[in-house]
């Protein structure tokens, strides 16, 4: 199952996928044992989203990394 490969805006927040819980990219990587390069890469292939806040800082919603390991 392919994820939107768009950056979620802001507003997205109350997406009910994010669950309220949004993992730093060290957080994701350490969770699923790759690097954060891996992360980028699946963000750029569509298997996962990311979520920008404050400016440059990126976070991906927790509910996104348990579709990757049940895919």
């Amino acid at each position: 199952k392919m994820i939107d490969t768009q950056t979620t805006k802001p507003q997205d927040y109350t997406d009910p996928l994010f669950n309220g819980e949004l993992l730093t990219l060290q957080e994701a990587a350490t969770l699923l044992k790759v690097t954060r390069k891996t992360l980028y890469a699946w963000k750029r292939a569509g298997k996962i989203r990311t979520v920008k806040i404050a400016g440059s800082l990126v976070r991906i919603p927790r509910a996104d990394l348990a579709n990757l390991i049940t895919a």
